[in-house]
């Protein structure tokens, strides 16, 4: 018979794909930003796609389950259940809130060695072609995209952005360092209406450009 006996429901294959496809989705949004520095926004669009094709397959077939075996009542639910937990989890934490806070205070102490660096006079541009564009050696992911860094100005009047997403053209975030008597607006093209300019702390703010 295609209806199950009403007994207790094991853990079947059904819950392990929906808890397989679940967990995948929640941790590709907990990492998406680690992830897309690594494989680029250009791989993992299709990666991310696949992700949520995975979820929307095994919840399909977690509602086909749960009408097969509806003889075992809310127990046939289960994965139902839990393909919705999984969907609301990536959808309404704020993983990328969390991920640039985490980020910001973390690393904050090694960018501000780099900051002094560039008032000092000690790093200077040394990308050819770019004037503004300074390469970070020995101090690898405190800037996305190749830990590169944007200089505007020179030593105590430096405005100093550090990568968080390098996207295309002109899509892009990160953090800026604004000198003690400078603005962020004042920043490249920060002033344009659609920039997100938010304020971390003293000299320190989160620039998003689309």
């Amino acid at each position: 018979m295609l209806v199950a006996s009403a007994r207790p429901l094991r853990f079947q294959k059904t819950h392990y794909l929906v808890l397989g496809s679940g967990v995948a989705l929640a941790l590709g949004r907990a990492f998406e930003w680690e992830l897309v520095d690594r494989l680029t926004i250009f791989l993992w669009m299709p990666v991310l796609a696949l992700v949520w094709l995975l979820w929307a397959a095994t919840t399909v077939w977690s509602l086909i389950y749960a009408f097969l075996n509806r003889k075992n009542g809310l127990a046939a639910l289960v994965p139902v259940v839990m393909a919705a937990l999984f969907v609301g989890l990536a959808t309404t934490v704020p993983f990328t809130d969390l991920w640039l806070d985490w980020n910001f205070e973390t690393k904050r102490q090694a960018r501000e060695a780099v900051v002094a660096r560039v008032v000092a006079g000690d790093l200077v541009p040394n990308v050819p072609n770019n004037n503004k564009l300074i390469a970070l050696i020995g101090s690898p992911g405190l800037s996305k995209g190749g830990d590169e860094i944007i200089v505007q100005g020179a030593g105590g009047s430096s405005y100093i952005f550090f990568y968080t997403f390098r996207g295309i053209l002109d899509n892009y975030s990160g953090f800026l360092w604004v000198p003690s008597e400078g603005t962020p607006r004042a920043y490249m093209d920060a002033d344009e209406p659609d920039t997100q300019i938010e304020k971390l702390s003293d000299n320190w703010y989160f620039i998003g450009h689309r």
